[in-house]
């Protein structure tokens, strides 16, 4: 055998086994670099599709939020005329007014009788709504009220705070939230029916409450002492802040007391007689003193009041002549 030949065959073959060995790296470096970089963009993909997953489900607790706090408004409000209509149609106040209202706002039923006005609004139904949205992007929602507080900050509005917990769940497991929270808001008294009228009238007379909305009762500049506002005040049965007088709240178990967000009204008596209400001509028509079995000391045939019938009694065991700017200002005589 030719050792030359050998040796070229050799080193032929060792210069082929270099190049498929060359080529073997370069393709195992090719798979790699390919099932790398599928791998980084399945991972890539998926963190993408979590972050947009979340901030559907944000979006979705931030509209959640949004319409809760406009469900306590509307509740609150209709809550109130709900009592108010049970007060009418019964002749009874409420004993525990603040219970018949968490009972209202979150079942719609006062004394387990489902108050009309509400019309599918009491919280419990706005539940199960906000579950039927959360249904529809596959979420899983828990809203448990734990407390329903109410209260006066003034004469005017009634805050209502709605204490929860609220539990989110993604069904496709990706995330969960779990926080406490509260939704509150002011309701407005405003045209909702004074319960003193609609019990002490046995629902003859509706009083819904209208603001006073003057910032004098008697003009006494130029020693012109005009009466214009407090006759207005007296024939359109309008509300003043008055803090010797009750909140809108108190009235609804007849708590007569005084509260600084106290407001009151005068009673009209024809307009009690023209419904066969007896009267009474000794009393003093500030509306929580009329209505009270309280005895006062009365004035009568307030100079100037022309537009007023003679029935029109003020009394001052309360100072209400200086609250309406008569004394001082006014001629005036006991009432007999």
């Amino acid at each position: 055998m030719n050792i030359s030949n050998i040796k070229r065959t050799t080193k032929t073959m060792g210069k082929k086994g270099i190049a498929y060995m060359a080529v073997s790296i370069l393709f195992l470096g090719i798979v790699y670099a390919v099932f790398y970089s599928s791998s980084d963009y399945s991972q890539r993909e998926k963190q993408r599709n979590t972050e947009i997953r979340i901030m559907a489900i944000d979006d979705f607790i931030e509209d959640f939020h949004n319409d809760a706090q406009r469900a306590v408004y509307i509740t609150g409000y209709r809550s109130l005329i709900g009592m108010e209509d049970y007060i009418s149609s019964h002749s009874v106040f409420l004993q525990h007014p603040r219970e018949a209202f968490r009972e209202v706002f979150y079942y719609g039923t006062i004394n387990g009788t489902y108050m009309a006005v509400m019309n599918n609004s009491e919280f419990q139904e706005y539940e199960r709504r906000i579950n039927a949205n959360a249904d529809k992007i596959n979420v899983h929602i828990e809203l448990n009220v734990t407390l329903i507080e109410l209260y006066h900050t003034d004469p005017w509005h009634i805050n209502v705070i709605v204490f929860t917990n609220v539990n989110i769940t993604d069904n496709t497991n990706i995330a969960e939230w779990n926080y406490n929270t509260t939704f509150s808001t002011k309701v407005p008294i405003f045209d909702v029916r004074d319960p003193l009228y609609s019990v002490n009238t046995k629902g003859k007379v509706q009083k819904p409450v209208k603001r006073f909305n003057r910032s004098f009762f008697v003009d006494d500049s130029d020693n012109k002492n005009d009466t214009t506002n407090l006759q207005y005040m007296v024939n359109n049965s309008l509300y003043v802040n008055n803090t010797n007088a009750p909140s809108f709240l108190m009235r609804f178990s007849n708590n007569l007391s005084s509260s600084p967000y106290g407001i009151e009204s005068f009673v009209n008596l024809p307009e009690l007689s023209a419904q066969s209400i007896d009267i009474d001509n000794d009393k003093s028509v500030v509306d929580y003193i009329y209505f009270s079995n309280r005895t006062t000391s009365n004035k009568c045939s307030i100079q100037n009041m022309v537009y007023v019938p003679d029935w029109f009694k003020v009394d001052t065991t309360d100072n209400h002549l200086a609250f309406y700017e008569v004394q001082g200002n006014l001629d005036y005589i006991n009432c007999p």
